[in-house]
């Protein structure tokens, strides 16, 4: 885990598929890790449904024969869910083990479920939230907004991204 000195190098974007859960959402990000595209923990982006990962994360209960998934800290610095319906599910107690990283809640201002989870997350796990203008996903309705608030929660916790942005999807080769 990180301390509160480590710098970040970059935010990581990831839209997974809505069926993605947590298992692929580790397999990929220690596979950018293995390929030197990122270091572990990141400041994970998650767009709409592809917070469904974390919310699988933080409920996922002990299978017989498994054993339970790494802690939240071990890969997220932070988490920035973008309108997550699927958190919206969840009950405050399944909720609690996210609260051990930060996190900056964002909605748009035509989007009333967000909005909801938004406040979910504000009151259960204390996330920073943040009200853009636009809809659902309204990093697209106010990019440069939605970028300046996160460097700005980065900064706030002595984490410095650099200024590379990853675009692209993840084809698990």
């Amino acid at each position: 885990p990180a301390s509160s000195s480590s710098v970040l190098s970059s935010v990581t974007a990831l839209d997974l598929d809505k069926s993605a859960n947590d298992e692929q959402l580790r397999d990929i990000l220690d596979h950018l890790q293995k390929e030197s595209l990122l270091e572990l923990p990141v400041a994970l982006v998650t767009p709409s449904a592809s917070g469904k990962t974390i919310a699988s994360w933080v409920v996922r209960k002990d299978e017989e024969g498994s054993s339970s998934p790494p802690p939240l800290t071990n890969y997220l610095l932070a988490w920035i869910p973008v309108a997550p319906s699927s958190i919206g599910r969840l009950s405050n107690e399944e909720l609690l083990p996210s609260k051990k990283v930060p996190i900056l809640a964002f909605h748009g201002t035509k989007d009333p479920p967000g909005k909801k989870v938004s406040i979910l997350l504000r009151t259960c796990c204390d996330a920073q939230v943040v009200e853009l203008e636009g809809s659902h996903p309204c990093y697209f309705d106010s990019p440069k907004e939605f970028v300046q608030e996160i460097l700005d929660f980065l900064a706030r916790r002595n984490h410095t991204p650099g200024g590379t942005i990853m675009e692209g999807s993840y084809n698990g080769n």
